[in-house]
């Protein structure tokens, strides 16, 4: 097994904006050490903005947003600098969300 394919899983996410709603997909596994470490850099760093969108560009696989043109909008890190602020951590919190695992239920005794 290589490294690489340990990220090739992929999960959309959704994020209701006031243009629109924004799809897109990203890596869970691109969640690494150095991914917490710009996490933490967005929340308390000098650059928490630059911080943020170098984290989602390490997470982020696709997405419909489109640049002018209509092309689709690169999630590299240049591009995610373009990107509003307030965008950027609308999609980190949807992709955080869709992170947590879901709780097991409970499996039911027969007794009764």
């Amino acid at each position: 097994m290589k490294l690489a394919d340990l990220s090739k899983e992929t999960l959309p996410f959704e994020v209701a904006l006031p243009a629109g709603v924004l799809k897109g997909a990203f890596r869970p596994q691109a969640y690494t050490p150095r991914v917490e470490q710009l996490v933490g850099e967005a929340q308390d760093g000098p650059a928490p903005a630059q911080a943020l969108a170098d984290a989602l560009s390490r997470l982020l696989v696709s997405w419909d947003l489109e640049g002018e043109d209509g092309e689709p909008y690169p999630t590299s890190l240049e591009a995610l600098l373009e990107v509003p602020v307030p965008v950027l951590g609308e999609v980190f919190r949807a992709i955080a969300q869709a992170m947590v695992p879901k709780p097991k239920s409970a499996a039911r005794s027969g007794a009764g």
